[in-house]
């Protein structure tokens, strides 16, 4: 069976190394993307299982970014999780009402993360 691939987008290094090292300890081939052309590229080579996509990207909005993916014919149905330190009530309903599967902030734990 081939390992579930994960794609992060995700600017912060620090978070983004942690999640490579905590998900890749759990068998999932993890890919980083720093912004939001690089994780577009990556998509255009190899479609990941789930994406963990941060709002506050240096080169585009997440939620920009999430719509390009929902109007991809190959990348639409591709689970996503918005993780992000935007906490207010309005930008999770913003991201949920776009189709995202989850809204998580941060700081957050780790095996919660892995179970959703």
């Amino acid at each position: 069976m081939k390992p579930l691939r994960l794609l992060i987008v995700e600017d912060n290094e620090e978070v983004a190394e942690m999640l490579v090292l905590f998900f890749g300890a759990r068998g999932l081939k993890v890919t980083i993307a720093p912004d939001g052309e690089t994780a577009l590229s990556v998509i255009r080579e190899s479609l990941p299982s789930l994406i963990l996509l941060d709002v506050g990207l240096p080169d585009t909005d997440g939620y920009e970014l999430f719509r390009k993916f929902r109007q991809g014919v190959r990348t639409r149905y591709i689970p996503v999780i918005f993780l992000t330190r935007r906490s207010r009530k309005a930008d999770k309903i913003a991201g949920l009402q776009l189709g995202a599967d989850d809204f998580i902030t941060k700081p957050f734990d780790l095996e919660e993360l892995f179970l959703r």
